[in-house]
């Protein structure tokens, strides 16, 4: 009917308009002092405020139009390094925009192994942590001892798990175990060396780190089946609770690389591009996988607490 074209019409303007919103209320946050701010997602904005003094009426005199609300201040405004968000509602409407939920992710590669050490390729093999992975996993876990993890994630591998367990420490923290979060299934390269596999297979190894994307292994999985598999785990662990929730995810370098491109939009033929150390902490803000969501990397490859154990800090 001619009343449904024009709500339809409506609501494409009112896409628009909170374009300009939302970009308005970017540069509005961006000029107070004192508030570190992200680029807007498609109906929240995020930003942290940095010291105390700054107040929700602060944050409202700067934005200085009533279809932007501050939500959560007096639990949130104020407090030095805390998040805050802003939701755009529209009261020609009366309709609110559906909130995202965040998450953060703490995504942590498992401790050295032995052959980490020799430099073997160990894929779905199952190697534990040696000594040295071990110590690895205390000091990640000291590092992280202050972060309240309501969920864990973690590949079945034993380098994984005992990681993750030993990051919890005395928390209660329940751990989901799920092998879809292994390593790349390595096929016939798995226990060998670079050296061994460039002397059967002369030249596929190099064009696995030159294009990922193209090469699958023998007799083993391509980092497109790795990627397909491992965010169909993340996925279903995340989906699992609709609330904002702070999750440990541990797991394997390649697997971490390729969730790290699903998660930033980014393709797999750039999955080199992320150094992972053992037991190196990567964090993310999750706000979903929608056309104008935007998931921040807020901090990758920290492997102080491994530097600072060998004496290199």
């Amino acid at each position: 009917t001619e009343a449904a074209l024009n709500d339809v019409n409506y609501i494409k303007r009112t896409k628009q308009e909170l374009n300009e919103e939302r970009a308005f209320m970017y540069n509005a946050l961006d000029a107070i002092e004192g508030i570190t701010v992200y680029p807007p997602s498609a109906n929240f904005m995020l930003f942290k405020v940095n010291h105390e003094g700054i107040t929700a009426n602060t944050i409202n005199e700067n934005l200085k139009r009533d279809n932007m609300i501050v939500r959560n201040c007096d639990s949130y405004v104020g407090l030095n390094n805390q998040w805050v968000r802003i939701a755009i509602k529209d009261h020609d409407t009366n309709i609110k925009l559906v909130e995202k939920i965040m998450k953060t992710l703490y995504i942590v590669r498992h401790g050295e192994t032995d052959w980490n050490k020799m430099g073997k390729y160990q894929g779905i093999t199952d190697v534990p942590l040696n000594e040295n992975g071990l110590n690895q996993a205390k000091a990640c876990g000291e590092a992280l001892k202050d972060i309240t993890f309501d969920r864990i994630l973690s590949s079945d591998l034993s380098r994984a798990l005992v990681t993750a367990e030993t990051i919890r420490g005395n928390r209660t923290t329940p751990i989901t175990v799920d092998k879809r979060l292994r390593e790349l299934n390595f096929g016939d390269w798995e226990a060998m060396l670079f050296s061994d596999i460039e002397s059967r297979w002369p030249g596929l190894i190099d064009e696995m780190y030159l294009r990922p994307h193209l090469v699958k292994v023998p007799n083993g999985e391509s980092f497109k089946d790795l990627q397909d598999r491992a965010w169909a785990g993340l996925e279903e662990f995340l989906n699992e609770n609709d609330e904002e929730e702070t999750l440990l995810v541990t797991c394997h370098g390649g697997t971490i690389r390729t969730l790290l491109c699903k998660l930033l939009d980014i393709s797999i033929s750039h999955c080199w591009n992320f150094s992972q150390g053992n037991t190196a902490i990567n964090r993310i803000f999750y706000n979903g996988m929608g056309e104008y969501d935007h998931n921040i990397l807020n901090l990758l490859n920290d492997t102080a607490h491994v530097e600072l154990l060998q004496g290199h800090v």
